[in-house]
């Protein structure tokens, strides 16, 4: 199945850079982790799990057959680690030296800090999507400042309680007349098939409207945009690429995880947040991991509508 699952962002090439959060400090990430490695941070000490993130001055230590894989996201560097051994992670590499490491591309990662999550957990749903994450506050939640890969995407937003009806309008990005105007009965609209595809390389805006009784009880507005056709189709067949070799061996993590940095690099948090899901589900649950994709979902908390 082709990896076109349609929500977060594409090509900053076309468009500026999003304004996300301050600069985080944390170094490397682990890309992979068997057995028992420790790490002690600010003088405490924690036990290391897929994910888990490395800042400069952390003390790590795998103890018998241990084995770790981090990567530095600086330096693109990817260090390999067995058992019985300490070191010391920096800002580009570990002392010291591993004896096994590679270069690779270099990656920023979203800077969201966690204290902007907020607890934001999201609630999967399968298909293709445009739409936000669920909230335990009952209001309409779409994912903003976003890129997408299809041009006839399916709209998705979390239920509204006691809603009967949703109008979503579609705009071009900071125009108030509208390009089309639809009513659902349910927190889902596929694009309509009267309308005209949405145009790559272009920019949008959609409002969703929740009614209950004839009167307005929430609403929302949020943006997005599709990069140029030859840029989508680029990403998308080394996206395919991937997804292909992760089929015949999806407990690769090391390259589940090249994935997510590919995805990152191209501002794609979406889809790099089906991935951390994705893990959990065949390596069983990790913090670490559950902190990443509350600090992805933390972006549509950023100030909206910032190409």
């Amino acid at each position: 199945m082709p990896f076109v699952v349609s929500l977060l962002v594409l090509l900053f090439v076309s468009f500026p850079s999003l304004g996300w959060a301050g600069e985080t400090q944390y170094s490397a990430m682990v890309t992979a982790v068997e057995g028992d490695v420790s790490v002690w941070h600010l003088g405490a000490k924690r036990k290391i799990d897929l994910g888990h993130l490395l800042y400069p001055g952390d003390e790590v230590e795998t103890r018998g057959n241990a084995s770790l894989i981090i990567y530095y996201l600086e330096s693109g560097l990817e260090e390999q680690w067995l058992g019985n051994v300490k070191f010391v992670a920096e800002k580009i590499a570990s002392k010291p030296a591993a004896m096994r490491a590679k270069k690779k591309d270099r990656i920023n990662l979203p800077q969201i800090e966690p204290q902007q999550m907020g607890g934001i957990r999201l609630k999967q749903m399968g298909g293709i999507r445009l739409r936000g994450p669920q909230r335990t506050q009952p209001t309409i939640n779409v994912l903003s400042n976003t890129f997408i890969l299809e041009d006839t995407p399916i709209f998705r937003w979390n239920p509204i309680d006691f809603a009967d009806r949703y109008i979503v309008t579609l705009y071009p990005f900071g125009q108030n007349k509208s390009l089309w105007q639809r009513t659902t009965k349910v927190a889902e609209m596929a694009f309509p098939p009267d309308e005209n595809p949405l145009t790559f390389g272009s920019r949008y805006e959609w409002e969703v409207e929740a009614f209950l009784q004839g009167e307005v009880i929430d609403k929302t507005k949020r943006c997005f945009a599709l990069p140029t056709k030859e840029e989508s189709d680029s990403i998308q067949k080394v996206i395919d690429s991937y997804q292909t070799e992760l089929s015949i061996n999806p407990s690769n993590t090391n390259r589940r995880f090249d994935l997510i940095f590919f995805l990152d690099k191209h501002r794609l948090y979406y889809n790099a947040l089906d991935q951390y899901q994705e893990l959990q589900r065949i390596q069983g649950k990790s913090e670490s991991l559950s902190d990443r994709e509350g600090i992805l979902i933390g972006i549509e908390n950023s100030s909206p509508c910032q190409f």
